[in-house]
Parts: C-alpha cells; sequence; structure tokens
C-alpha cells in the first residue's frame, strides 16, 4: 500500500515550466478501485481522483485556486455595471448637438477615409438612401427603365421610342449629406431627350450599355426593337448605326467593357455582334424556352443553357467565336438564368449555383463546374461590372425567417467564390419595380410613373473583415493619424458592432498594424526586389519606427504584438533542438520587447484587453510562473468581464503538450464561467473550450474534464445574443456535433445527445436565415469526420 501513495504522490507533482517547449504527455498513474488514495486536506478539492474504466485515476492538480475565491457570479455584476454605465452614456450622448466620440463623424477624417472608416465600424449598413424622384416623361407609353452602368444616365423605353437624361454624378464614397467633392459632376434627371427609334416588326426593347470616356460615362448603348439593331449615342441621343436581322429579335446581352452582343432571335438563332454593328455572324442555337444566354464583360465567352442537365459555353476571341463545348452540370433542377462574368460562368437555378471557373492557367477543366447550395430563393441575379471585384452580382431573393415566413431581400455577392454581403430588406420599397446601375451604386424603384432613384455601397460589410482590409491599406501608406483617430473611436465604443465587443474590434486594428509592420520588414529579405521595392519598403519602416517611438497606446499594443511575432518567426515551430543560437537570442530578446512596451502601457486608464493576452504570451514564453500572472489575470475578468481573448491563450499555456495537464485547461475556463456567472460565464465556457478541443483526440468529457452540458449552455446563449457569424456557426456545429457523435461521448439516445442534436439544428437554422450560402472557407473544409458531420446540416 506503502508503494502505491508514493505513485500517486509522484503524479501529482507539479511539474515546472520551462520557457513555451512541448513536453511529453505527463503520464497519469492509476490504482485499483477501492484502494486508499491520500491527498492533503488543504489541496484535495484541487485533485482530480476520476474512475476510469474501474481505476482510480491521478493527475497533478490544477492552479485555479485563486479564481475560486472569488465569489460565484461577482464578475458577473461588474459586467452588469458596465451595462448600465454604457447605457448612460449612450442616452446622454442623444441630448448633444456634437456626435459622440464614438462615432466616426467625431475622429476629424473627412471625405473617402470618412466612408472607409463609417463601413469598417458598422455605422454604414449599405441600405439605399434616396438621392431624388423622377416624374416619367408623359409620352411615353408602357415604360421600361434601365441605368447605364456608371449610373450617369437615366434611360425609359416605351412603344414609341427612348428618353435619355443625364443624371447628376458622384464618386461612390460621397454619401447623401456629404459637402460637394471636386469630382462631383453635374446634370439633371428630369431633362429629357427624345429619341424616336426606326423599329421594325413587334417585340420588346432591349437594352446594353458600353464605351467608357474619359468622364467615366457610358456614352453609347446597344438597342433591340424588333428585328432592328440601333448603336445609340448617349451624350446626343442619336442613332450611329443600324442591322437587321430577319427576325425579331428575343434577347440581347452585350459586353459592358468591349460592345459585343449577344443576340438571341425568335427561333432561337444565336448572333455575335461587333461594337459598331458592321456585322451579325450566326456562332449557334439556343433552345428559347430556356433561359437566355449572357456575354462575359471583356468578350471572351458566352454562357448558355444547352439542355435542363447541361450548360454549353462559346469561346470567343477578337471578336469571333473559336469553338464551343458542352459543360455537365450535377444534379440540375429547375433553370432559372445564366451568367457570365469575368471570372466565373454561373448557371443558377433556384436554390443552387453551378459555376465554372474561367481560369486559362488551369487547361483541361473547361468541363468541370462545382455546384453550390443556395439557402435563399433566387429571383434575379444582376452582375456588376464597376465594383471592386468583376465577379460580383447583386442578388434578388426570397430568404426565410425565423417565424417560419420570408421577405425579399436583396445583397451583393460573389457567387462563383462563395462570397456575400449584407442583406437589406425591400419591404419599404413596396411592388415597384428595381433598376440596378451595374455599377451597383446606384438604383431606381419606378411604378411606371415615378422613378426614385437611390445611393446604395456595393458590398457593405456584415462582420469585421473590412477593418482588417481597411487598416493594412493605411499602414502600409504609414497613414498613422488615420489609425489613430480609429483608435480613438473604438476605445469610446459604449456598444456592439458587428455583435462584436469593442476589445473584440479593437484586436482587429492592432493585428492588422502588427502585421503589416512584421511584413514590410520580411520584405527586405525578398531576393526578387527591386531598388525602388526596397527604397519603397525602407522608407515605410522608417515610418513605422518612427510611429512606434512616440509610444501611444496603440504603437505601444502593436508593438508588443511585433515583437512577439517575431520572436516566433526566429523560434520556429520545431522542437528546440532545431532552433539556431540567434534563433534563441531573438526570441528571447523580441519577448522582453514585448514586455517593456506592456510596462509603458499598464499605468494608462484604458488598456486594452488584447495587451493582456500579448502579455501572457511573452510571460509564457519567458518562463514566467502561473503565479507571476495572477494579477493581471484578475484584473482583466473585472475590466472585461465579457471578453475571452486572454482566457484563451491562458488555457493553452496549460495545456498538456506545454507542461499543463490534461484537465487544467477545462479547469481554468470553468472557474472563470463560475466567477461570472451564467449566462455569460456558460458562453465564455463554451468559447474556451472550442479554442482547445482540437488538441484533444477524443472527446472532451471524462478525457478531459469538460462540462459538456456547460458547453451547450454556453452555445445556446450564443445562438440567443446571436453572437455566431457566417464562419463562427459553422465553427459551433462542428463543436456541437463533434460533442455528441465522437468516441467516448454519450449515447445517441442520452439527454445530452438529444439536447446537442437538436442545438446542431438551430444552428443550422440560424445560419440559413442569416447567410444564403456557405462561405468557400467552411465549404472546403475537407478530410474529418467532424466537418462532414456539419455538412450534413448545412449542405455545400
Amino acid at each position: 500500500m506503502k508503494c502505491l501513495s508514493k505513485c500517486c504522490l509522484l503524479a501529482i507533482a507539479v511539474i515546472s515550466l520551462t520557457g513555451c517547449e512541448p513536453v511529453t504527455t505527463e503520464q497519469h498513474f492509476s490504482v485499483p478501485a477501492g484502494e486508499t488514495l491520500v491527498a492533503a486536506p488543504a489541496v484535495a478539492n484541487q485533485y482530480r481522483w476520476p474512475v476510469i474504466e474501474d481505476e482510480w485515476q491521478a493527475t497533478k492538480p490544477t492552479d485555479c485556486g485563486f479564481l475560486r475565491q472569488i465569489k460565484p457570479g461577482a464578475i458577473g455584476e461588474i459586467a452588469d455595471q458596465i451595462l448600465k454605465t454604457n447605457q448612460k452614456r449612450i442616452e446622454d450622448a442623444k441630448s448633444s448637438q456634437q456626435p459622440a466620440p464614438w462615432m466616426v463623424a467625431s475622429s476629424g477624417l473627412t471625405g473617402k477615409a470618412l466612408t472607409w472608416a463609417r463601413l469598417a465600424l458598422g455605422e454604414e449598413d449599405g441600405q439605399p438612401v434616396l438621392r431624388e424622384s423622377v416624374a416619367m416623361p408623359p409620352e411615353v407609353s408602357n415604360p421600361t427603365v434601365w441605368l447605364d452602368k456608371t449610373g450617369r444616365h437615366l434611360v425609359v423605353g416605351g412603344d414609341n421610342g427612348l428618353w435619355i437624361s443625364r443624371l447628376p454624378w458622384r464618386p461612390w464614397w460621397a454619401l447623401p449629406g456629404t459637402p460637394p467633392t471636386e469630382l462631383d459632376e453635374p446634370g439633371d434627371a428630369s431633362k429629357f431627350q427624345h429619341l424616336a427609334l426606326p423599329t421594325s416588326g413587334d417585340g420588346a426593347i432591349h437594352v446594353g450599355f458600353f464605351g467608357q470616356q474619359a468622364d467615366g460615362s457610358d456614352s453609347r448603348m446597344i438597342v433591340a426593337a424588333g428585328k432592328q439593331l440601333h448603336l445609340v449615342d448617349c451624350t446626343t441621343a442619336s442613332v450611329a448605326a443600324t442591322k437587321t436581322l430577319n427576325e425579331s429579335i428575343q434577347h440581347l446581352s452585350v459586353a459592358a467593357e468591349t460592345g459585343h452582343a449577344a443576340v438571341v432571335d425568335q427561333s432561337g438563332n444565336l448572333y455575335l455582334t461587333d461594337p459598331e454593328l458592321a456585322t451579325a455572324a450566326k456562332i449557334g442555337e439556343v433552345d428559347v424556352s430556356l433561359p437566355m444566354p449572357a456575354i462575359s464583360p471583356e468578350a471572351t465567352r458566352i454562357a448558355a443553357w444547352h439542355d435542363e442537365q447541361t450548360g454549353r459555353v462559346f469561346k470567343l476571341v477578337g471578336g469571333a467565336l473559336d469553338y464551343d463545348f458542352e459543360v455537365p452540370l450535377a444534379d440540375p433542377g429547375e433553370p432559372l438564368m445564366v451568367r457570365c462574368s469575368r471570372g466565373y460562368d454561373l448557371w443558377i437555378e433556384k436554390n443552387a449555383c453551378h459555376r465554372r471557373p474561367n481560369d486559362p492557367n488551369t487547361p483541361g477543366n473547361d468541363l468541370q463546374t462545382w455546384p453550390v447550395s443556395i439557402y435563399w430563393d433566387i429571383v434575379d441575379v444582376i452582375d456588376l461590372h464597376q465594383s471592386h471585384s468583376h465577379r460580383t452580382q447583386l442578388c434578388f431573393a426570397d430568404r426565410p425567417l425565423p417565424d417560419g415566413g420570408t421577405e425579399r431581400v436583396m445583397y451583393d455577392a460573389i457567387l462563383g467564390a462563395r462570397s456575400f454581403g449584407r442583406p437589406t430588406p425591400t419591404k419599404r420599397f413596396g411592388d415597384r419595380t428595381p433598376v440596378v446601375a451595374a455599377c451597383g451604386n446606384v438604383i431606381a424603384f419606378h411604378d411606371g410613373q415615378t422613378i426614385d432613384l437611390y445611393a446604395r455601397i456595393v458590398n457593405a460589410p456584415q462582420g469585421l473583415y473590412y477593418l482588417g482590409e481597411l487598416v493594412r491599406n493605411w499602414a502600409r501608406q504609414n497613414q498613422f493619424d488615420h489609425l489613430e483617430a480609429l483608435h480613438a473611436v473604438i476605445r469610446a465604443l459604449p456598444e456592439r458592432r458587428f455583435n462584436r465587443t469593442k476589445e473584440q474590434i479593437y484586436k482587429v486594428l492592432v493585428e492588422e498594424i502588427a502585421m503589416a509592420w512584421f511584413f514590410a520588414e520580411q520584405a527586405l529579405e525578398n531576393d526578387h526586389a527591386t531598388e525602388a521595392d526596397l527604397d519603397a519598403t525602407k522608407k515605410r519602416l522608417a515610418g513605422f519606427a518612427e510611429w512606434g517611438d512616440l509610444q501611444s497606446p496603440l504603437a505601444l499594443t502593436a508593438k508588443m504584438r511585433y515583437c512577439t511575432t517575431k520572436a516566433w518567426n526566429a523560434r520556429g515551430n520545431g522542437w528546440s533542438s532545431s532552433v539556431s543560437e540567434n534563433g534563441w537570442q531573438t526570441f528571447e530578446s523580441q519577448n522582453k520587447m514585448a514586455m517593456e512596451a506592456w510596462h509603458k502601457l499598464q499605468p494608462i486608464d484604458d488598456v486594452p484587453a488584447v495587451a493582456y493576452q500579448y502579455f501572457v504570451d511573452a510571460a509564457r514564453d519567458l518562463s514566467f510562473s502561473y503565479d507571476d500572472t495572477y494579477d493581471e489575470i484578475r484584473d482583466y475578468l473585472e475590466r472585461f468581464p465579457h471578453d475571452d481573448m486572454l482566457h484563451l491563450q491562458v488555457m493553452i499555456w496549460r495545456l498538456e503538450r506545454w507542461g499543463g495537464t490534461r484537465g487544467s485547461g477545462s479547469a481554468y475556463a470553468a472557474a472563470v464561467a463560475q466567477a461570472i456567472g451564467p449566462p455569460m460565464g456558460d458562453f465564455i465556457y463554451s468559447r474556451c473550450i472550442q479554442k482547445i478541443e482540437n488538441v484533444y483526440v477524443r472527446a472532451f468529457f471524462g478525457y478531459a474534464q469538460v462540462d459538456g452540458n456547460r458547453v451547450l449552455a454556453g452555445v445556446r446563449q450564443g445562438l440567443d445574443m446571436e453572437y455566431f457569424q457566417e464562419q463562427s456557426t459553422p465553427e459551433a456545429i462542428i463543436l456541437v456535433a463533434g460533442s455528441h457523435s465522437r468516441l467516448d461521448t454519450p449515447g445517441p439516445n442520452s439527454a445530452y445527445a438529444k439536447t446537442a442534436l437538436r442545438l446542431c439544428e438551430d444552428l443550422a437554422e440560424y445560419y440559413r436565415w442569416r447567410y444564403p450560402m456557405l462561405t468557400t472557407d467552411v465549404a472546403t473544409l475537407t478530410g474529418k469526420e467532424k466537418i462532414d458531420r456539419m455538412k450534413a446540416y448545412l449542405p455545400e
């Protein structure tokens, strides 16, 4: 018996942490159940003595005693007070004549930078804003309305010709209310020029714009009326050329960049015309009972339906047919339309899209398509040719609502790349007909009598990605005044944006600056860089260094991240034996510099949460003891009770691969959750467990002493407060699905498994309501059983 006691004492001995070197998994000693195990009474409640397979398992103690001394729920009470204080600030700001300090208008930014910042921080949601209302020309009968692709010309067509007006034009970032800019162009939407077309035969008028001029306008358009095609100059409202076909024209698609046109007559003959209408060459035939073909904006392809199961592509070279081929479509449904952007050919159905990438660098893939499931019922898709991406579309769709109904929305998407923007409900526009300029920034709604013109933002963000992109650009350009302005706005925020705390938003700001700084330094090692490139990089780095010397809170925090990044770049990801002596020196010196920045930052009144995370990173890598971080952890809990970024790093530090134990990470998370109290404590717990779940080879219940029910409660809380977004929702499904179906989990008929299954289904329904399809990042994940389970709820 004495020998067994010695084994147990050995099993619970504390192993000191040396640097951040991974260690061999700690051996867990066991004895038959029923034997007597002895632990000192003062620390017995910190030991874990579970019975697994009829044997006692002894592991070393956790180190969360200081957290367990906090009254349960005490941190949650602090959080409630913080929320009350913030709400009072919001109410007080409503009575002020000046913009609140957390609004971008208070930052001093102007012009394009002001709009960029408003978008990045969620102040501009992309809702169309009314510019003006225009009366329909009184002479027109059976009107149809078009906007040229830049939003400079308004065209109204009827049985008796066309009416053309020049609209006032402003750059995309000059929203209604923005002061006049030097780029503004005059115009008067109500001054129409009438063009009586020499039409022949019957049939609707079709219009397509092309021919960008120096002022950016589309000065020309192809008009199909009856059997004739007309080349029309928008500025003079005159016909420059006419081409007559043998039969009435049923469809017209114009290449927005070149003016080549794909024309289909009533018998299904497909013609390709040149921009001047000198020729109209028949290149094939299409089934007129199927959706009509589309030509790509640069006139390299025409995409069409061959039949309901097969697509067809006509390859064009120099304005003439090169060859055509059929494209099999996997499990096709009912065809709705075909679209042909610069990057993709798209065969679109109500709930699916078949995409064929146009990639000249991948020969042999012409016949390959990838189907994409669409969760909303597509009504129409409009190609946008002047947006930031040549692959963007504006989609109109009916999306499901949580109450079982549907609502009509419009949203920007890159269907070929599974990217999508924030949806805009169209209920307020009634049953009026929408008309969209191909730039996407100008949209109109009309009822046959009045045309309302709106300005809108293309790809208005619904998450923090846009902020990261903006910060990267400003950091590369050394626009530190702009970055400091963002710092001031974010630090003053009393509310969530994109349903993220201000500390999560601020972390994006800091991380992108630090990475831009680090990558600029790495660019000096590029052997292929020119002297001009190197000179520009050196100037950029000098700007970073000069700004860093100012030691503003933002600069100090970014420097902490920059230094820890440099440290790990020198350290590498291998074992210590693979690191050079210089590598170790850099690793240590950079972490010490990060710690120096922390000591300079610590005395200020508003230390950001992410700085505490970087402190823990540096403390771990400088071989601090756990005791050396307790004051900072306690301070963090009281300052940021609803943020988890420090907790995630502390848990990683406590994993057995870094010298901790199998259960110490989850025990720390449980202690934090207890201090906060439900429901937010459970939410933080689920976030922490999700961070480390991947390191376990088996399900995390008895194996790592994780409270599965608390995980489910935490995920449910995140769902109730709509925390989850386009990436985090699938991640939550993966977590929950894996927790009830992996090895060593409760059985499929257990109460836990049934609760987890319902939660997965609710998460999937929540995702399908908020997002029209899976993103590429999630859909292309392969090779893991738990990912396959997620895709059972959210099919590709």
